[in-house]
């Protein structure tokens, strides 16, 4: 059986019973489509992987969680995710990171290390390093947007040329809009007003996006790939610097009105 997630195709042989897991298959594609990767999904009630882990062994990378472990097998092109059959709600986000950070990097698109929003069905990406302020205005911007993710996002340019922000909620049964367009993406710098800068440094701008990252973190089999989606993208759509506060009304008003 053959599924969309994002614009790649997935290739599955048996659809898990899962519920966490059940509105990913909701786009079938056309059985001659191309596959991107394989997919294989076990559900487990036992944990046989330690918890908080990132390596390469014989060719094979994961990435373990309390609640899964991630693995990509190269040479099969095979993406391989172990579930608890019983989850915290607390590991629904992991494995959101994980999973969508693994099928982005797998399709050689754009992963931004990054909190996304959707706003009057456009996309708005935020980049920064880590504790500099992503979680905090996703926080605050949640009375005026539909959240998307505040640590992986994945985007892509489409065959019309245009960007487009894989919207995570839809696979899970949050939302009936897989996709929505890019309207911007902006590095984030904290200041005591809001204001949007048009010009960015290029080479800071590229550390930023492209980021240490999930899932497989520095055991990433994608990097140079990822590398140059980042490069295409800088290339191909604006780049700007958002100054923030911490003051959501002025946030909302200077980034939609």
């Amino acid at each position: 059986m053959k599924f969309y997630i994002g614009e790649m195709v997935v290739k599955i042989k048996e659809i898990p019973e899962h519920p966490v897991l059940k509105s990913f298959f909701r786009r079938p594609a056309p059985v001659d489509s191309e596959v991107t990767v394989n997919w294989e999904v076990n559900v487990v009630s036992e944990q046989d992987w330690h918890y908080e882990a990132w390596d390469c062994v014989d060719g094979i990378w994961f990435t373990a969680r309390r609640g899964h472990i991630l693995k990509y097998d190269g040479a099969r092109n095979f993406l391989i995710l172990n579930v608890m059959d019983s989850l915290d709600p607390r590991d629904l986000y992991w494995i959101r990171r994980d999973l969508f950070g693994g099928f982005g990097s797998v399709s050689c698109q754009q992963i931004i290390h990054s909190s996304a929003v959707i706003k009057d069905g456009k996309g708005y990406v935020f980049s920064a390093p880590s504790e500099t302020g992503k979680t905090t205005l996703f926080n605050n911007l949640s009375p005026y947007v539909e959240q998307v993710n505040d640590e992986s996002n994945w985007v892509y340019q489409n065959n019309d040329g245009q960007f487009m922000l894989v919207n995570q909620n839809y696979y899970f049964g949050l939302s009936d809009v897989n996709e929505v367009p890019l309207a911007a993406v902006y590095l984030l710098e904290q200041s005591p007003t809001c204001s949007i800068v048009e010009e960015v440094d290029v080479m800071e701008a590229f550390t930023i996006l492209l980021s240490i990252h999930a899932p497989f973190d520095y055991y990433d089999p994608f990097l140079e790939d990822r590398s140059a989606a980042i490069r295409h993208l800088q290339k191909n759509f604006p780049i700007k610097k958002f100054l923030v506060n911490l003051k959501p009304e002025e946030i909302a008003e200077t980034l939609f009105n």
